[in-house]
């Protein structure tokens, strides 16, 4: 009766997913790739993987599913959807961030694009 491995592979959580991921944010701005650690437990809304990922409100986020397709992120429902990939690709996972882009999210005010003379009205972008 040799029953001593029962509870070996329990203390790391290895059946249920982990839920730090490995994320490499690529910059079409400037050609840079950083890598960040996303705990996707935390990754509910489009802020939060904003703000996980250091990046600013303006920018369009996009990333690559498995069906080889570019998804732009531009909801809660889309920042689901990437963690749920992100774990199937584990390993191989990028966010684009491109700058300026026409996001397809509601942003209320465009303060990157053309506005030089009118940075008076930023205090109202309170959220």
């Amino acid at each position: 009766h040799k029953h001593t491995h029962t509870h070996t592979h329990t203390d790391k959580a290895t059946m249920s997913t982990p839920t730090m991921l490995t994320c490499k944010v690529r910059h079409d701005a400037d050609g840079t790739v950083r890598r960040v650690m996303l705990d996707t437990a935390e990754l509910h809304t489009l802020a939060a993987l904003r703000a996980a990922l250091g990046v600013a409100r303006g920018a369009a986020l996009t990333y690559t599913d498995e069906d080889g397709d570019a998804i732009t992120v531009a909801s809660d429902a889309d920042v689901v959807e990437l963690v749920e990939q992100a774990h199937k690709l584990r390993g191989a996972f990028a966010v684009r961030v491109v700058r300026g882009a026409a996001a397809t999210e509601h942003v209320d005010s465009n303060v990157d694009s053309s506005s030089s003379g009118s940075s008076d009205d930023d205090d109202s972008d309170d959220d």
